[in-house]
């Protein structure tokens, strides 16, 4: 009887092993390729908002979807659980918005293409602009960054400040996640160790957080006015800025506090923002007249309690002053719920109200429902919670 050869018992281990070792070799290979590739996006990419499609499309409605850019609602219509990078930019002045997304998963997704073996960067149109590289494999480390949060984020606003390259550079991009309703950032703010709570009003600020040498901190406060007086010419540093609007924009009542008790000489500085300036007219010898400003309060003068205006009633209270607007009635002012954000230090506050007036300048006919936004700090880095 003859009997037959034996088969080796270890070469289905070996055949596993070989296919493992090709495979690793394979996908060092593969990264290298995908490494030495480099997208091209515009030089002034405003956001990129990392996602997974289906998570865009549970959290925003149809009608809102369809708001977004082509390119965008595209992409969320995959309806995938792997990740993408949804992309906007101001391109020669025009706003040209792009995806950078897996290649299987580009089918159906319009626009002029960059494609590596696996991934495809798509946009709108043809950037034809100043731009800049994104390797391929940078954007998904970046993306990794932030693989415990539902979103994440990278926000560069230097192309809407600064009047030179020298001014834009010193805003940089704002890194961060989405989670829920609170959003978190890589920005440093300092936490005050005598924390004050903020002054209630649709748009609410505490001023120490702004710095007036640099473009978006010298922006917000140049547009900070109590009557025609900007806050950058009083002669002491307010600690605290609130205003109130109506519903056509216009202003309720403002109020500014400051940290020491107002002084004469602090009194007279608004006094002339929201009055008409007193004159003093003085007759020469010689037939010459001499006009002079003279100080609306002399030193032994008390500073009114109320005091019209020609922006309506003016209130002085210790280290506070209201300027309320010609229909307004006089408030007791109120501080912010210490309850809000979780109670983390605020130190801005956004109304509804307030909120998108500022949001539907930008974007005209957003069908969004817009909620109030505080900024504030956490682990001494910026927080905006979604109330």
């Amino acid at each position: 009887m003859v009997s037959g050869s034996k088969s080796n018992p270890r070469l289905p281990i070996l055949i596993v092993l070989f296919a493992l070792v090709a495979m690793f070799i394979g996908g060092i290979v593969f990264a290298i390729i995908q490494a030495r590739h480099i997208f091209v996006i515009p030089t002034q990419t405003v956001a990129l908002i990392s996602i997974q499609p289906k998570t865009a499309k549970a959290l925003l409605s149809d009608t809102q979807i369809r708001q977004l850019p082509v390119i965008w609602q595209k992409t969320i219509a995959t309806d995938s659980t792997w990740p993408v990078i949804l992309g906007t930019a101001k391109d020669n002045e025009n706003w040209n918005a792009f995806v950078l997304i897996p290649r299987w998963m580009a089918k159906n997704i319009p626009g002029e293409r960059q494609n590596t073996l696996a991934l495809t960067l798509a946009s709108e149109r043809m950037i034809t602009g100043d731009t800049k590289p994104l390797r391929s494999t940078d954007a998904w480390a970046w993306r990794a960054g932030h693989r415990f949060a539902p979103i994440g984020f990278q926000v560069d606003l230097s192309s809407f400040f600064g009047t030179s390259p020298a001014e834009a550079s010193d805003i940089r991009p704002i890194t961060g996640t989405v989670d829920g309703r609170i959003i978190s950032t890589d920005v440093s703010v300092a936490a005050q160790t005598q924390y004050q709570p903020l002054i209630a009003g649709d748009i609410a600020m505490d001023l120490g957080q702004i710095n007036p040498t640099t473009p978006l901190g010298y922006t917000l406060l140049k547009e900070m006015k109590i009557g025609d007086l900007p806050l950058m010419r009083l002669n002491e540093k307010p600690t605290q800025f609130g205003i109130n609007i109506s519903a056509s924009g216009t202003p309720l009542s403002t109020t500014v506090r400051f940290s020491d008790a107002i002084d004469h000489d602090l009194a007279n500085t608004i006094l002339s923002g929201v009055r008409k300036t007193n004159y003093k007219v003085t007759r020469m010898p010689s037939g010459e007249i001499i006009s002079e400003m003279t100080p609306w309060l002399n030193e032994n003068d008390t500073i009114p309690t109320t005091t019209e205006t020609l922006f309506g009633s003016l209130m002085f209270d210790e280290k506070e002053v209201t300027l309320l607007g010609n229909s307004s009635t006089a408030q007791e002012t109120q501080n912010l719920p210490s309850s809000l954000c979780g109670g983390r230090q605020i130190f801005a506050h956004l109304s509804t109200e307030a909120a998108k007036r500022i949001l539907l300048q930008s974007f005209a006919n957003a069908a969004f429902d817009v909620p109030s936004i505080d900024f504030a700090i956490e682990k001494n880095r910026l927080s905006i919670c979604l109330e």
